[in-house]
């Protein structure tokens, strides 16, 4: 396979991985206007109910979360040896280069803010095994510091991701083959 298109290919799933990470919304949406989760607006769900939908949501996104940022850290490799190979064929790719390692070191620091969060998880601080409420107020500050960690390790890596896109666009740009003109 052409290093090129293994290069497109691999950078294009890395990327689409990174970006929706960073575009995903992980914070909970509240109705209305509602700035704090455990006020339901008027002829909704009671505030236990809702905590526990919000818990369940979370969990959800947090779950997705863990699973891009492994996604994201196996596709580094294979990356760094694409450009390894264009580098060897006499690419200029030190922009390139620049935006991965900043992503990887993004990247690394959101696994460890996003470990932290799996402590939150695991706590389930105001929910049983199951996730309903135990203790309103417990519930309440778990699902204020889950979004918190959700909404700081998308605010940590979109950047870099987005970095790292620009940074392949350009490199393709600066690469493509010139079209023979007929």
């Amino acid at each position: 396979m052409n290093w090129r298109v293994f290069l497109k290919k691999t950078s294009v799933i890395a990327l689409l991985a990174a970006l929706g990470l960073a575009a995903a919304p992980m914070a909970p949406v509240f109705a209305a206007g509602t700035a704090d989760p455990t006020t339901p607006p008027a002829g909704q769900h009671p505030a236990g109910t809702r905590l526990e939908l919000l818990w369940a949501r979370q969990h959800r996104l947090f779950e997705r979360q863990g699973r891009m940022l492994e996604r994201s850290a196996e596709m580094l490799d294979k990356t760094q040896e694409l450009i390894d190979r264009a580098e060897a064929d006499g690419k200029d790719v030190t922009g390139l280069q620049a935006a991965l390692d900043e992503f990887e070191s993004a990247l690394d620091e959101a696994q460890g803010v996003h470990e932290s969060g799996q402590a939150l998880i695991d706590e389930h601080a105001g929910f049983d095994n199951a996730g309903k409420v135990t203790d309103e107020s417990q519930a309440a500050d778990t699902v204020r510091a889950v979004a918190q960690n959700l909404e700081q390790v998308r605010s940590i890596i979109g950047p870099a991701a987005r970095a790292f896109h620009d940074a392949f666009r350009a490199f393709r740009e600066a690469n493509r083959p010139a079209q023979p003109t007929p």
